[in-house]
């Protein structure tokens, strides 16, 4: 299951772009600034009493931020989608085909939380040419308590 506590910032995000796990889990309030996002160090997944997600944000150990996410449906072993959206590419562009995204969240070998996404893209580029575009990128949240594995 990802119940833990994981760092808030991605390890492995690129130095001039920072990504912090409260910012996918909370996506929808825009009352936390890009500052209070920096100011939370640690984040702790759980089920609360009526079997719902809790997810609390943590600076310095001064609880910031609490709530039950609506990103997060499930705790459950394996991989937790978190956003998925498919779509036709229109018939005007360069490429005209069909685009998915995929969002999601799974545990590494070493129990740290995996933000993984997954990008295709196939279709005719000016209506002649054959095209196909896969990407996949991950970034990591260390885990910080190793109670359980």
């Amino acid at each position: 299951a990802l119940q833990g506590t994981y760092s808030n910032e991605a390890t492995n995000a690129q130095d001039h772009f920072r990504v912090y796990l409260s910012q996918i889990i909370w996506p929808e309030l825009e009352d936390l600034i890009l500052e209070e996002h920096q100011d939370i160090d640690r984040i702790s997944l759980s089920i609360d009493s009526a079997g719902k997600v809790l997810a609390e944000g943590y600076s310095q150990g001064i609880l910031r931020k609490s709530g039950n996410p609506e990103s997060i449906q499930s705790l459950e072993d394996g991989v937790v989608p978190l956003y998925s959206h498919s779509t036709v590419l229109p018939q005007l562009s360069e490429l005209v085909g069909w685009h998915d995204t995929q969002l999601f969240l799974y545990k590494d070998c070493d129990q740290n939380l995996v933000l993984g996404r997954n990008r295709v893209s196939t279709g005719l580029a000016y209506l002649v040419i054959p095209m196909h575009f896969d990407s996949s990128e991950s970034l990591t949240f260390r885990r910080l308590d190793h109670a359980s594995k």
